[in-house]
C-alpha cells in the first residue's frame, strides 16, 4: 500500500486482512489498534465488509476497511448493558452482555458516527483513525474565520480545518436512545496561526457562527468561486450612475439605474427595478427617459427567470418649425429577466422590455451582463444596454470588488466602472447623438429578510 504521512492524531497498527479473510494476526493488529483508541475489545466478529468490536461500557465499535486500506471507525452502538463478547447465529451479530443476556444487534440504538477518515494508510500497516485536536469557532468575519486551536494542537499554516456542527435526534427503537449527526460548514485554509488560535479563509457564503466545532482534516476546500451557494433571507439593493460630458456638445448627461430585490430561503425572488434611467442637459433641450418595474419569478444556485409589469417614459423635442415641438409619452411595458450561473459567481443575465403602442408591441429596450470571478472576493463585469426610443446607449467594463462582508445580510459590493455611453438630444435620429466616455460607480448593501 502507498504510504503517507503519518498525522499526529492517526493510530498506526500492524497489516490486517479484509473481514472476509481475518486471521489470527489482523484480529491482533486491531485489537491493538482499538485500544489505542479507548476500545478495551474482548471480542472482534468480521461480517462483511464490516469489523465488530465489543468494547465493554463503550458498546459495540462498528468498522471498515476503506479500498484505501485504511480501517475506519464509523459509529457506535449503545447497549443495555456492558458488552461481554460478540457472535454469530442464524447469519446476524448478537451482543452478549455481562448479565449473560443476548439480543441481535439490529435492536441496538445507534449513538453517533463519530470519526471520519482523513488519512490514507501507512505502509505495511492500517492507519486508524482516532478525534484529532478539536477547538470551537471564536469569531466569523467577512470571509475569516478564528478558532481556538493553534501551533501547540500541531496545526500548520496551508493546513485545511473542518468546521461542522452536529444535530441530535431521537432514535424510534422504543429505548429513547438518540442519535448524533455531524453536518460540514465548511472547509478553509489556515492562513495565520498562533500558539492557540488560528485563521481559516472561508468562501463566499459559506456562513460559519460562533461556538461551531472546528478540526483538521485533509478534505478539499469547499468554497466554489464560479458557484457559491445561493443565500437566500435577505435584501439586495443596488445602484449605479454613470455620468458623462458629450464630445462635441455643451451639455451633461448621466444614466442610472436602481433596484431592491427580496431573495426568500426559498427558490424565488420579487424585485422593484428603475431602469434605464437618462438624462441630457443642454443649451437647447433636454431629453430624458424613465422605466419602473415590478417582477418576480424563479431564483435559485445556477438559474433565474422572471416576469414584471411596468411604464416606460420619455420626453424630448423635435425641431420642426419654431417653437420646437415637445414629445412626452408614457407607455405600458413588459420586463423579461433570465440569468444563467450563480449570482454571485461566473453567469449571464440579460433583461428585455417591450412596450406597448396602440394595438401592437414594440421593443423597449435591452440590458446584458457577464460576470466571471477573479478572485475571492473579486470579480469582471462586462455591462451594456440600449433602445431606440428613447434612443439611449451604454456599454462599460467594471471591477465588483466585495469590500465588507460574506455575501450574507451586512455585505457591501462596489464596482467602479468605465464605458462610453450616449443619449440622442433631439427627436430619435441617432445623427443628433450626445456621445462620451463615462465614468460609474455601482453599489449593492444586502440585508437581513
Amino acid at each position: 500500500m502507498p504510504a503517507v504521512p503519518a498525522q499526529a492524531s492517526d493510530v498506526a497498527a500492524p497489516s490486517v486482512s479484509p473481514p472476509d479473510a481475518l486471521s489470527g494476526n489482523g484480529l491482533d493488529a486491531i485489537k491493538q489498534a482499538l485500544a489505542k483508541m479507548g476500545c478495551p475489545a474482548s471480542s472482534l466478529v468480521a461480517r462483511a465488509d464490516r469489523y465488530y468490536a465489543a468494547c465493554g461500557e463503550s458498546g459495540v465499535w462498528i468498522l471498515s476497511l476503506t479500498s484505501l486500506g485504511e480501517l475506519r471507525l464509523e459509529a457506535k452502538h449503545r447497549v443495555a448493558g456492558k458488552v461481554r463478547s460478540l457472535f454469530v447465529q442464524s447469519d446476524e451479530v448478537w451482543v452478549a452482555f455481562t448479565q449473560d443476556s443476548a439480543q441481535p444487534l439490529r435492536d441496538t440504538a445507534l449513538e453517533a458516527l463519530v470519526v471520519t477518515s482523513e488519512s490514507g494508510p501507512v505502509q505495511g500497516s492500517v492507519a486508524v483513525q482516532t478525534p484529532s485536536s478539536e477547538g470551537v469557532v471564536l469569531s466569523a468575519r467577512d470571509q475569516q474565520v478564528t478558532i481556538s486551536i493553534g501551533k501547540k494542537d500541531g496545526l500548520k499554516l496551508g493546513e485545511r480545518v473542518e468546521v461542522y456542527t452536529t444535530r441530535t435526534n431521537t432514535v424510534d427503537d422504543g429505548l429513547g436512545s438518540e442519535a448524533t449527526r455531524e453536518e460540514t460548514v465548511l472547509v478553509g485554509t489556515i492562513t495565520a496561526l498562533s500558539e492557540s488560535r488560528s485563521r481559516i479563509a472561508a468562501g463566499l457564503g459559506e456562513m460559519a457562527a460562533e461556538g461551531m466545532k472546528a478540526r483538521p482534516t485533509s478534505r478539499p476546500r469547499s468554497a466554489n468561486r464560479l458557484a457559491p451557494e445561493r443565500i437566500g433571507s435577505q435584501l439586495l439593493v443596488e445602484g449605479s450612475v454613470r455620468p458623462f460630458l458629450p464630445v462635441d456638445k455643451l451639455a451633461f448627461a448621466a444614466q442610472a439605474d436602481a433596484s431592491a430585490t427580496y431573495l426568500p430561503a426559498f427558490d424565488a425572488y420579487a424585485s422593484v427595478d428603475f431602469r434605464p434611467l437618462g438624462l441630457l442637459v443642454g443649451k437647447n433641450n433636454s431629453p430624458s427617459y424613465a422605466g419602473a418595474y415590478a417582477s418576480a419569478g424563479y431564483d435559485q444556485t445556477y438559474f433565474s427567470l422572471g416576469l414584471g409589469v411596468g411604464v416606460l417614459h420619455s420626453q424630448h423635442e423635435i425641431e420642426d418649425g419654431s417653437p420646437p415641438i415637445f414629445v412626452d409619452q408614457t407607455q405600458f411595458s413588459v420586463l423579461q429577466q433570465v440569468r444563467l450561473g450563480a449570482r454571485d459567481g461566473l453567469h449571464f443575465a440579460a433583461s428585455t422590455a417591450v412596450k406597448l403602442r396602440g394595438d401592437s408591441w414594440e421593443f423597449g429596450w435591452f440590458e446584458g451582463l457577464v460576470q466571471f470571478p477573479l478572485g475571492s472576493r473579486t470579480w469582471g463585469v462586462l455591462r451594456g444596454s440600449g433602445s431606440s426610443e428613447p434612443s439611449y446607449f451604454f456599454t462599460e467594463f467594471g471591477f465588483r470588488r466585495l469590500v465588507r462582508g460574506n455575501g450574507g445580510p451586512g455585505s457591501l459590493f462596489l464596482r467602479p466602472t468605465a464605458g462610453v455611453a450616449g443619449i440622442v438630444s433631439q427627436s430619435s435620429e441617432w445623427g443628433d447623438l450626445a456621445i462620451g466616455p463615462l465614468i460609474g460607480l455601482h453599489v449593492e448593501g444586502r440585508f437581513g429578510g
